[in-house]
């Protein structure tokens, strides 16, 4: 148990430096005890004044060594702190030496990209967006001609059901359109009579002083320019006549260009079947002539004689004969 008059030595700091006060003779005794080897432990109750001597030398060998360590420690300490800072500085010495070359190294690869404008990778981009504008055209077209349909489906809800009779603008609308019609109509004309004109079988017919394959360019670039007729002279079709007559007109053209069309595919169908006629004629005559050229067959013998009697000209082709060319009335087309 401790006195009460007894000091007890408590630890004191000094900034970074801890020491252990020296003037208290209560803290040097325990820590000359405690340094003490065990000899000098056994003999300090008989000779007090033999162990007074160990202990302060002790005690001053204490301190010192306490100082020396803390000593130490503070330089180890301060040493290790410099250590950290110039990690630090160095790690971000490379932080931005290491971005200034991916800075770098970025812009190299961007300019090396732009100087490829041949690039397989930008053929490619272009090539994908030459389809994207194809396609965006096509919905286009198809975004067109849905509104169209709208348009004519909604005229057609709107429209009365029994209208009570054609307006004066309805009719001269009528007319206009009639007028249109005649005239592609005239024009259908005129070149189903140029096929049935250069056709050889009627051009041989008729006097016309050009050659068949001068007259057939003629008449093939002649229809090539198309229907040639002005504005006028189609609005001049329909003055002072009726709808009803523009329309018999009309009708008359458009069954006329039906004969010549039903005359032409009539002279076609005749020369495809002469012209396969001749090619079978042809064929038979050939194989008439292969037979006739072959090496004759060997003597028979003995043992089957009425078998060499039947041969001669039972085994030969019969030579056919061409079908009769078809007329007008037997075309399909009618």
């Amino acid at each position: 148990m401790w006195g009460p008059n007894q000091e007890v030595a408590h630890p004191r700091h000094d900034g970074k430096s801890f020491y252990l006060p020296s003037t208290s003779a209560a803290g040097a005794a325990a820590l000359g005890a405690s340094l003490l080897p065990h000899s000098n432990l056994v003999c300090a109750p008989l000779n007090p004044h033999i162990a007074r001597e160990p202990v302060d030398t002790a005690t001053g060998d204490g301190d010192g060594t306490v100082r020396a360590l803390l000593t130490r420690f503070r330089i180890e300490n301060e040493r290790l702190r410099d250590q950290v800072k110039a990690h630090v500085v160095q790690e971000a010495l490379l932080t931005q030496r290491l971005q200034e070359l991916s800075a770098r190294n970025t812009a190299l690869h961007l300019q090396d990209f732009r100087k490829r404008d041949n690039d397989a990778v930008v053929e490619k981009l272009k090539k994908q967006l030459e389809v994207k504008e194809m396609e965006v055209r096509a919905l286009q077209l198809q975004v067109g001609e849905l509104n169209g349909r709208i348009s004519a489906y909604e005229e057609a809800i709107s429209r009365p059901d029994h209208p009570q009779g054609l307006s004066a603008n309805s009719m001269d609308r009528v007319r206009e359109l009639i007028c249109e019609a005649l005239s592609s109509a005239g024009f259908l004309t005129r070149v189903a009579n140029a096929v049935e004109h250069c056709h050889p079988s009627t051009h041989e017919v008729t006097d016309c002083p050009r050659s068949v394959e001068e007259c057939t360019n003629h008449c093939l670039q002649a229809a090539m320019r198309g229907n040639k007729e002005l504005p006028g002279e189609t609005a001049a079709r329909g003055h002072h006549v009726s709808c009803e007559e523009l329309a018999s007109a009309l009708r008359e053209e458009v069954l006329f260009c039906e004969t010549v069309a039903v005359r032409v595919a009539a002279k076609l169908f005749m020369e495809r079947s002469s012209a396969d006629s001749s090619a079978k004629a042809d064929r038979g005559t050939g194989l008439q002539h292969q037979e006739e050229s072959a090496p004759p067959l060997a003597r028979p013998t003995a043992e089957c004689p009425a078998e060499a009697h039947e041969l001669p000209q039972s085994d030969r082709r019969p030579r056919r004969k061409p079908a009769a060319r078809p007329t007008v009335e037997d075309c399909e087309v009618q």
